[in-house]
């Protein structure tokens, strides 16, 4: 083996060391970027299941009070058959309705 084909055999392997060197920082790098990433991701996940869990609470009171008006107004128009107006302007229950 000649001093030539030593020397050329070092450098390519000195090289494929040094590429395989930079390769594996890139990778621990990223890595790391996904290991941060996968936590942020995972805490907007925690807060929006939370979320997730209050809004169907408040769904479910929602119906529930859709449903007690619903029952009243079929009562009130039960009760008062034949009349145009089922209730009056200054009905309580109408007053609920609109929010005041």
């Amino acid at each position: 083996m000649g001093l030539f084909t030593f020397l050329s055999r070092f450098i390519v392997e000195h090289g494929s060391s040094e590429i395989q060197m930079k390769h594996i920082a890139f990778l621990k790098e990223q890595f790391s970027l996904c290991a941060t990433e996968k936590e942020a991701l995972n805490t907007t996940n925690q807060k929006l299941q939370a979320e997730i869990v209050d809004l169907r609470l408040k769904i479910d009171e929602c119906e529930k009070t859709n449903k007690q008006f619903q029952e009243k107004i079929s009562d009130k128009s039960k009760s008062k058959i034949g009349s145009p107006q089922v209730f009056t302007p200054n009905d309580p229950d109408i007053e609920k309705i609109k929010g005041r």
